[in-house]
């Protein structure tokens, strides 16, 4: 099979783990307007609830993503377990929903009014600075894991953790970008935004990555 139809295939996978992450991004939010999150009237019961809710939905995004990516990374490198690389991706997912979720019992924050903008006129470089080094971070940290798969049956890797790297910056830039200029305080059309915002930036994602899935390798004997 040609490398372009390995690259199809992967933008499709992505596509529809986008749709899928979509799905749950709506969710999420579904949950949190149920526990009354939006206006920050819940007690910590309902924000227990909808902090463990969104954690679950956190972790099935990155299932998604594992179970459509990896028959594609077995094109490439047919020894990839495919279990293994659904474990390091719910390990990911684990990871980062606690991480998510924190700010559920932090109380309701301006963040989608506007007002942080308002607040910071003279702060735009040094946080796009900040967005674009923490995205890298997460890349890192992302493809970290993923490596502990890959490295056993393909070489090639760091090609991957370098791309993965440039692909949460630009992911992160592209979410600060639309938020920036999108975000309005009307919770339901800032749903709208942060979820076209993520698909935006999945997208952006999965092309960054061609160039390392074309230099993985099948690791011989």
């Amino acid at each position: 099979m040609s490398f372009r139809d390995i690259a199809r295939r992967w933008l499709v996978a992505n596509a529809l783990a986008i749709v899928a992450t979509a799905a749950c991004g709506w969710i999420g939010f579904g949950l949190q307007t149920l526990a009354g999150l939006e206006s920050g009237e819940a007690g910590f019961a309902a924000r227990a609830a909808s902090a463990a809710s969104n954690a679950a939905v956190f972790v099935v995004r990155f299932a998604a993503f594992a179970v459509l990516t990896g028959p594609v990374l077995r094109l490439v490198v047919p020894a990839l377990s495919q279990r293994s690389w659904l474990t390091a991706h719910l390990v990911i997912g684990v990871t980062y929903a606690v991480a998510a979720i924190l700010p559920l019992f932090g109380g309701r924050d301006e963040a989608g009014s506007g007002a942080w903008r308002d607040s910071y006129p003279g702060f735009v470089i040094p946080l796009v600075l900040l967005a674009a080094a923490f995205g890298a971070v997460v890349g890192l940290i992302t493809a970290a894991v993923q490596v502990v798969v890959l490295r056993t049956v393909a070489t090639g890797t760091r090609m991957w953790r370098l791309m993965s790297a440039a692909s949460g910056s630009l992911e992160f830039l592209t979410i600060l970008a639309v938020a920036w200029f999108f975000l309005s305080g009307q919770p339901v059309m800032d749903e709208i935004v942060i979820e076209s915002a993520s698909a935006l930036a999945g997208l952006v994602t999965a092309v960054v990555m061609l160039p390392a899935l074309r230099r993985l390798k099948p690791r011989e004997g």
